[in-house]
């Protein structure tokens, strides 16, 4: 139940399957309270998800494809396969340009990582 508690999206979800939480174990429920839920839910965590401020894969379309969604079905999926391919395109050129094996994230982890023990 505690597994089912921290993935879920929607806050509803989260609540009862805590409230059921409660009603089997206080002690439990007692302990999850005190260990902030920021840390360990994905409906408390404060930071964004997959660099989109929304919380689930669907949300994310639901956001980027609100123009299109006003479109008859075949422009729809039309705008939906030129999205991804542009997404793709991006990151393969991002790809290709990289210096080394690592990506972005990685080489700034790991000169942060170098700056701090220098």
């Amino acid at each position: 139940m505690v597994k089912k508690a921290a993935n879920a999206y929607r806050l509803v979800d989260f609540e009862r399957i805590f409230d059921q939480i409660l009603a089997l174990n206080p002690a439990i429920h007692a302990y999850l309270q005190r260990a902030d839920l920021r840390l360990w839910t994905c409906v408390h965590f404060p930071g964004d998800k997959y660099n989109l401020l929304t919380s689930n894969f669907v949300e994310s379309m639901n956001k980027v494809m609100s123009p299109a969604r006003s479109l008859p079905i075949v422009q729809l999926l039309e705008e939906i396969r030129s999205m991804m391919t542009r997404w793709f395109s991006d990151r393969r050129n991002d790809a290709l340009n990289l210096s080394t094996y690592l990506t972005h994230g990685v080489e700034k982890i790991l000169q942060v990582s170098f700056l701090i023990q220098t």
